[in-house]
């Protein structure tokens, strides 16, 4: 897949900004109740008042309007992580119960969206290019990630951040793909958080007997 198509062009103008805006709005609204593949570009600009030429005219492909929608959400994701921890907590289970708050939210907009996830991790699979955009997309929260350990890191098991916080993200990511390939998880996916939470719980911080 040649990657230009993969990149959306960013409107330097508030009108293109009302524009984009509305796409992306039409966009998620359509996602919460269908599949991409039975979402039409023609649908979406309907949908968001803009002509077909304009859809394109920001984006080159629907691919790349899923890695925009999807780095929306992952910008959310790493702020509410930052602010969250904004000032670092002082023992473990605090920082536990902070970390299953954050994660809950998280998969609840990514349970919405579950359409849009299944889609992009569809593409991925198919498509090298757009794996790789995938990846550097997520770029950022994993250095979110490593911010924070670094903040905690008196309180932490002693590890390489980059190693720690990469592993954190990619059983995240396993944990939501689990979830949206099961319609009874998608609804109800407290157990699974609360096991994920215990797990960290195990590898970030030292043995309770540890002196």
């Amino acid at each position: 897949m040649d990657t230009n198509i993969l990149k959306p062009k960013q409107p330097t103008q508030k009108r293109g900004q009302i524009r984009v805006k509305a796409i992306r709005d039409k966009a998620f609204e359509l996602l919460e109740k269908q599949e991409i593949d039975q979402i039409s570009i023609s649908e979406i600009a309907q949908a968001a008042q803009v002509g077909v030429g304009t859809f394109y005219h920001y984006y080159p492909s629907k691919e790349a309007l899923l890695l925009d929608l999807r780095a929306i959400i992952l910008e959310e994701t790493a702020n509410s992580l930052a602010n969250g921890f904004e000032s670092p907590v002082q023992n473990k289970d605090a920082f536990l119960e902070l970390f299953n708050q954050l994660l809950t939210q998280w998969l609840a907009t990514l349970v919405k969206y579950q359409s849009l996830e299944r889609a992009v991790w569809g593409y991925a699979f198919k498509s090298p290019g757009f794996a790789e955009a995938l990846s550097v997309q997520e770029t950022a929260l994993r250095g979110i990630t490593q911010q924070i350990l670094q903040a905690h890191k008196q309180i932490l098991r002693p590890a390489s951040l980059d190693t720690v916080a990469t592993t954190v993200v990619m059983w995240v990511d396993g944990t939501i793909s689990r979830i949206l390939r099961s319609e009874e998880l998608a609804k109800d996916h407290r157990w699974l958080v609360a096991e994920l939470t215990r797990m960290l719980g195990h590898y970030l911080f030292p043995d309770e007997n540890t002196p």
